[in-house]
C-alpha cells in the first residue's frame, strides 16, 4: 500500500513537471528599467496601464520620477513617459509615493505623497485625468505636517 501511495505521487510529481515546461510559452521580459520600484496596474477604456516610480539618486538625496506604460493587447506596450517627476522624499529608503484607481472608463485619480522642500512640509496632490491618463490636473491638495506613507485610492461603487 506504501509502494503504491510512493509511485503515485511520484507520478503525480512528474506529470506537474512536465506539463509545467509545456505551457509555460514565453520568455520573461524586464517591462521597467534599473532603480525602478511599486509597479501597479490600471485599466482604463480598452487600454491596460502600467505605473512605477523611478527613484533618482545625487549627492545621498532621492527623488522620485512616476511613469507609465500603456497596451491595448498586454502584448505590446509603449516606451514609457514621465507623468509626475521630481517628487521630494524625507526617507532613506524610498517609500511607495503614489496610487492610482480607475472608475474602468476614461477617469483616472493619481494621488501623490510628496516632500515640498519650499514648504518643508508634506503635501498630499490629488490630480485627475478624464481622458485615459494621457493628461493629468491637480483637483486637490492637502498641506499638513502628518507624515504619511503609500497613499491609498479606489474607485467608488458610483466611478
Amino acid at each position: 500500500m506504501r509502494v503504491r501511495r510512493l509511485l503515485l505521487m511520484l507520478l503525480l510529481t512528474l506529470q506537474g513537471i512536465v506539463f509545467a515546461q509545456q505551457s509555460y510559452f514565453e520568455a520573461p521580459r524586464e517591462f521597467v528599467g534599473t532603480n525602478s520600484r511599486y509597479v501597479e496596474a490600471v485599466q482604463v477604456a480598452d487600454e491596460a496601464l502600467l505605473f512605477y516610480q523611478r527613484i533618482n539618486e545625487s549627492n545621498g538625496s532621492a527623488t522620485v520620477d512616476l511613469l507609465v506604460q500603456r497596451s491595448r493587447d498586454g502584448l505590446s506596450w509603449t516606451e514609457s513617459s514621465v507623468i509626475v517627476e521630481g517628487i521630494g522624499v524625507e526617507q532613506e529608503i524610498v517609500p511607495l509615493v503614489y496610487s492610482v484607481a480607475s472608475d474602468g472608463g476614461s477617469r483616472l485619480l493619481l494621488t501623490i505623497f510628496d516632500y515640498e522642500v519650499e514648504l518643508d512640509q508634506p503635501v498630499t496632490r490629488f490630480l485627475l485625468s478624464t481622458d485615459a491618463g494621457l493628461s493629468f490636473s491637480e483637483v486637490y491638495r492637502l498641506v499638513d505636517r502628518i507624515e504619511l506613507l503609500a497613499p491609498r485610492a479606489y474607485a467608488s461603487a458610483q466611478g
